[in-house]
C-alpha cells in the first residue's frame, strides 16, 4: 500500500499552533532597535517652537509696555570667604549685627526691585547680569531683562568655603564681565543690522562690590589672566565703553598703608568714568546704591504696545523624551530577554 507524502492532514500553516513565546521571540530584538532608532533620532537635537506672551516689565505694573532700551549692568560681587564677617550697619535708622554677605544681597535686591524710601528707582529697563568672583569668576546670569531670574541666583550666593577656592581675583574678573558686555553689544548690533528686533545698550557699567583689595590666589601665581592687573582690566574696560564703579564695604581701605592701593582703584575707576566708594558704615551701600542710581539713570520704558512687538517664542527639545523612551524600550528587551523570553540551551 502506498503512503501518503504529507505529514499533515491539511496545509493549514502550522505557525498558528506555537507558543506564544515563539511567536514574541523577536520582541527584544525589536526593542533594541526601536530604542537606537529614538537615541540617533534624539542626536538631530528636534524642537518645537512654542509661542509665548511678549515680555513685559512688572516692576513697573504695567504690562503693556516693552523695554527696548536700556543700561546694561553686571553686578560684580566678592564671595570671598572674608565676606561671610559680621559687621554692625545702620540699616533703617537702626543699628544691627548682619554678616557681608547678607547685607550685600539684600541691598543689591533692593536697588533692582526699587526701594522709594532708600531712593532707589529700580531697574526695570535695564539688561542686569550677575556674576561673583573669589579665586575665579563664576557668571550666575548673562544679561537679561528677566530680573526675577537675577534675584533668584542673588539669593542662593554662598562665600568659598574651600582655602583653594579663596582669593580676590579682580582683574580677571572685570576683564571676564567686559568681554561678556562686548560680545552682547556685538551679538545686538549684528541683530539690527539685520532688521530684526535687538534691546539697544545705551551705556554700559559694571558695579564691583568687594571688602578687599586685588589678591589672587597663591595657587595661580603662573596664570597670566588670573593675575591680570587692576590697571589692564581697567583700560580694556574703557575701550569697550564699560564705566568701572567699585563699592569697598571695608572702611580699613582708609588706612596708610593701603594708600597706593586705594589710589590705584580711585585712578582707574575714573579712567572709565566711574567712581570709587568706600564706605564708613557698611549701612552705606544702599546710599550709595541711590548714587549710582541718579548717575546711571534709567531709559524710559518704550511707548510701544507689545501686541505690536513680534511674538517670543520657547524653544522645546524632544531629545530628553526620546533618549528617555530609548532607554525604556532598552531596558524593556532586557527584562524580557532574562525572564520571560529567556532561551535555554
Amino acid at each position: 500500500m502506498r503512503k501518503s507524502s504529507l505529514l499533515f492532514s491539511h496545509l493549514h500553516p502550522s505557525f498558528l499552533n506555537a507558543g506564544w513565546k515563539t511567536t514574541f521571540s523577536q520582541l527584544p530584538l525589536w526593542l533594541h532597535g526601536g530604542g537606537l532608532i529614538l537615541f540617533l533620532v534624539a542626536l538631530t537635537d528636534p524642537h518645537l517652537f512654542v509661542r509665548r506672551p511678549p515680555l513685559a516689565v512688572a516692576e513697573k505694573g504695567n504690562r503693556n509696555f516693552l523695554p527696548t532700551e536700556g543700561i546694561a549692568i553686571y553686578l560684580l560681587l566678592d564671595q570671598s570667604g572674608s565676606m561671610a564677617e559680621e559687621v554692625t550697619a545702620t540699616l533703617d535708622s537702626k543699628r544691627q549685627n548682619i554678616s557681608k554677605e547678607a547685607l550685600l544681597k539684600q541691598v543689591t535686591k533692593e536697588f533692582i526691585q526699587g526701594n522709594p524710601s532708600a531712593g532707589l528707582k529700580g531697574r526695570a529697563s535695564d539688561l542686569i547680569g550677575l556674576i561673583t568672583f573669589a579665586r575665579v569668576p563664576h557668571i550666575l546670569s548673562p544679561l537679561t531683562l528677566d530680573h526675577q531670574q537675577i534675584l533668584k541666583a542673588l539669593a542662593h550666593i554662598q562665600v568659598v568655603k574651600k582655602q583653594e577656592d579663596n582669593g580676590t581675583a579682580m582683574g580677571y574678573a572685570i576683564y571676564k564681565t567686559v568681554s561678556m558686555i562686548a560680545a552682547t553689544k556685538y551679538y545686538a548690533n549684528h541683530l539690527a543690522q539685520k532688521n530684526q528686533p535687538a534691546y539697544n545698550i545705551k551705556n554700559s557699567i559694571i558695579i564691583l562690590v568687594t571688602d578687599g583689595l586685588q589678591d589672587p590666589n597663591i595657587l595661580d601665581k603662573n596664570s597670566l589672566w588670573r593675575n591680570l592687573g587692576l590697571k589692564e582690566a581697567a583700560v580694556f574696560a574703557k575701550e569697550k565703553g564699560v564705566r568701572l564703579y567699585f563699592i569697598n564695604i571695608d572702611p580699613r581701605i582708609y588706612a596708610d598703608q593701603l594708600s597706593s592701593q586705594r589710589r590705584q582703584m580711585e585712578e582707574i575707576t575714573q579712567l572709565t568714568g566711574g567712581r570709587l566708594f568706600i564706605l564708613n558704615d557698611p549701612g552705606e551701600m544702599k546710599t550709595v546704591y541711590a548714587t549710582i542710581d541718579r548717575l546711571e539713570k534709567s531709559i524710559l520704558l518704550s511707548q510701544e504696545f507689545a501686541g505690536g512687538k513680534p511674538p517670543i517664542y520657547q524653544q522645546i527639545s524632544f531629545s530628553p523624551y526620546l533618549i528617555a523612551g530609548g532607554m525604556l524600550m532598552v531596558w524593556l528587551a532586557i527584562v524580557l530577554q532574562t525572564t520571560l523570553l529567556k532561551k535555554v540551551p
